[in-house]
């Protein structure tokens, strides 16, 4: 198939790895992608190149910061003017935000292409946009996506949503259930092979003696908050040979962390796979906001795919995988205590670790394994195309 992956997000930011990979498992599959995003400093000049077998077309925009993922009319239609006379099988748009839904719209009005229209976030009604963003946002931009988020979707021939939270609600606003997939973020079981933690811990001069605990990627404030407070009254109870790595882009809440916190900031390919190879456990601090339990966390499948232990919260989907394998510790809250009180008793129960690691590992293969997804989602698009 030719398919058309429109997303919203700035090339190369967090959220796009997780569907790099998606696209380049639809190429390892036979079909042709063009993947386009928005550039991350460029404001006139659209780009075109390919990487690992995937097209892709990297859209200008006027704007900045936030409201340069996304927001910017200008790259809406720029992203039309240039695929204008190309031929799809699918759109395949992720999410309804501007720059994705203008553009998807249009080429379906002109071209006759079929549209999938992709759930991966709720935006608005209490969602994303009110965890993450500030006040002027939320009533200006906040209110168009808002919009667009409840009322596109009508437009579209068929729904991929991301959790199970978003799957009801889609068939609750009327839509038929042939038409709507769950479509998780999958992973690269073979990624972390030929890793170790010795290894990874030498590569990142990191203590070979210490126990470290790993977030990776963004987090809102409350599930940052929950992070580090229930970490600084850990090492409370443990003393000296606790870490805490949080890699990625976020900014710490004070100055006067313990130095036992360490926050990576943007980190390579590379760097990430060592990190996540080094740790003993890794953490996923989801507070029980209307967000969070819309989405299902990316990061999730990296900690399954490496055969790590898993402490988290049971927001969203999060709960499903706790019950189907042992994988770690679920905890039915959000509160600091509660998740200190987790990380306490994990470490005190070390041998059980490389138990958990296995039973990550097995999910991994048998429920997330890029090449099973993709498989199903294009019979999905196939079935959609011949309707």
């Amino acid at each position: 198939m030719r398919i058309l992956l429109l997303t919203h997000a700035q090339y190369i930011t967090v959220a796009l790895p997780k569907v790099i990979e998606y696209a380049e498992h639809l190429i390892k599959a036979g079909h042709k992608v063009l993947l386009v995003a928005t550039s991350k400093r460029n404001r006139f000049r659209p780009e075109r190149f390919i990487d690992n077998g995937v097209n892709y077309l990297i859209s200008p925009s006027l704007l900045f910061g936030r409201f340069r993922h996304g927001a910017d009319l200008f790259d809406s239609i720029v992203r039309y003017y240039c695929l204008r006379n190309e031929r799809f099988d699918i759109i395949h748009a992720v999410d309804s935000r501007p720059t994705v839904i203008i553009p998807a719209l249009l080429l379906k009005h002109t071209r006759g292409t079929r549209l999938v229209l992709e759930w991966s976030d709720l935006f608005g009604d209490g969602g994303t946009i009110k965890e993450r963003s500030n006040i002027l946002y939320q009533q200006t931009f906040g209110v168009i996506e808002t919009f667009l988020e409840k009322h596109s979707r009508r437009f579209a021939d068929g729904h991929l949503v991301i959790s199970m939270y978003l799957f009801n609600r889609i068939l609750k606003m009327g839509f038929q259930q042939k038409n709507v997939k769950i479509h998780k973020m999958g992973c690269d079981i073979n990624k972390y092979q030929g890793l170790s933690k010795e290894m990874s811990r030498e590569f990142l001069s990191i203590n070979p003696n210490s126990k470290i605990f790993v977030y990776l990627g963004k987090l809102y404030h409350k599930d940052h908050k929950l992070l580090v407070e229930s970490f600084a009254l850990l090492l409370k109870k443990t003393g000296k040979d606790v870490e805490l790595f949080i890699v990625g882009n976020n900014t710490p809440l004070a100055f006067d962390l313990p130095p036992e916190i360490h926050y990576t900031g943007w980190v390579s390919k590379e760097e990430y796979k060592h990190y996540l190879s080094a740790s003993d456990i890794c953490l996923l601090p989801l507070s029980l906001t209307k967000a969070n339990k819309a989405r299902w966390p990316s990061k999730i499948t990296d900690y399954l795919a490496a055969g790590k232990p898993v402490i988290a919260t049971s927001a969203g989907d999060v709960e499903e995988i706790f019950g189907r394998k042992n994988i770690g510790i679920l905890i039915r809250n959000s509160s600091i205590e509660s998740f200190m009180k987790a990380m306490l008793d994990i470490l005190r129960d070390e041998q059980k670790w490389n138990f958990y690691g296995k039973n990550s590992k097995e999910y991994a293969r048998e429920n997330l394994d890029w090449n099973i997804l993709v498989s199903k989602t294009v019979q999905f698009f196939q079935r959609i195309t011949d309707c």
